[in-house]
């Protein structure tokens, strides 16, 4: 905690709330309006899959849409999947390096997922690309999914054979 800390100040945050349990990170949300939420996968509880899926599911609005990072030091396919399933946008291994956790954080901030309200899920849409319906299928799966095009590449692949000197 206090390592992330130190991190996010380096990065210009003045007041992170620190929260050691899942109840007192739901009292937070509760109190003030946050931007994004770092959740270790260890918390002293073991709940924080439980309290991400919960601030998910919650009417606290607008923390319930916030951002969701969750830090963990073993990432197990499982475990990964239970960050997902639970409403996370990302995971991001330890050790944590500034660099790693800035990208993660600006990739989160910029990316356009929607919200999804299922009764199984509730969280980012999971989805990260639409490259359309496979190839070779016409207009897709559905009758509703309209034929897509798949635009060129913006830069020709790098050739194997080619020198780099």
């Amino acid at each position: 905690m206090n390592l992330l800390s130190r991190i996010f100040q380096g990065f210009g945050v003045r007041d992170p709330y620190r929260c050691y349990t899942a109840a007192r990170a739901m009292e937070v949300c509760e109190e003030a309006d946050l931007d994004l939420v770092v959740c270790d996968g260890s918390l002293k509880d073991g709940q924080a899959y439980d309290f991400v899926a919960a601030l998910r599911r919650s009417d606290l609005a607008p923390n319930r849409f916030a951002p969701v990072m969750v830090v963990a030091g073993h990432t197990p396919l499982d475990q990964v999947q239970k960050a997902r399933d639970c409403g996370a946008n990302f995971v991001v291994t330890k050790p944590v390096t500034p660099r790693t956790l800035l990208e993660r954080v600006l990739w989160v901030a910029q990316e356009a997922r929607a919200f999804v309200e299922l009764d199984g899920y509730v969280g980012p849409d999971r989805r990260f690309h639409n490259l359309g319906p496979p190839e070779g299928t016409g207009a897709g799966r559905r009758r509703s999914d309209a034929a897509v095009e798949a635009a060129a590449p913006p830069v020709a692949p790098i050739d194997p054979e080619e020198s780099l000197l």
